[in-house]
């Protein structure tokens, strides 16, 4: 392929991939070095570098169409994140609310055998 003059033999648009392919490096590390993503200060300043420069000299521009669907599903995600969490606590208040019911179930058993034996004791100290 000629990369000379910024874009492919076929006159397609430069993505992610392409520059991966170009560079030898990943579509991930690409990827994090043209959004800024976290970690990029991690990667090597030649390599940020780098990549920077073949994207504006291939005229890499992102994909509007990808990119909008990238955040539908982080989007998407946090939502079903936040119905787990409801979910979650609900679950949490049924159980515990259950858990309340049982024991004053338990509660009512015990002060009953009490007062049994009170009376028990009762009638027999009353024998004696």
């Amino acid at each position: 392929m000629d990369w000379s003059n910024g874009m492919t033999d076929t006159a397609k648009p430069v993505t992610l991939k392409t520059l991966s392919e170009h560079l030898g490096l990943s579509s991930a590390t690409i990827s994090i070095v043209l959004n800024n993503a976290p970690g990029v200060e991690a990667m090597k300043l030649a390599t940020r570098e780098r990549v920077q420069e073949a994207a504006a000299r291939l005229g890499y521009r992102p994909n509007v169409h990808a990119r909008m669907l990238g955040m539908r599903s982080r989007n998407s995600k946090q939502v079903d994140a936040s119905q787990d969490r409801g979910e979650t606590y609900r679950t949490k208040i049924e159980e515990r609310m259950q858990r309340l019911y049982e024991l004053e179930q338990e509660n009512a058993k015990l002060k009953q055998l009490v007062a049994e034996l009170r009376l028990g004791n009762a009638v027999r100290a009353s024998l004696e």
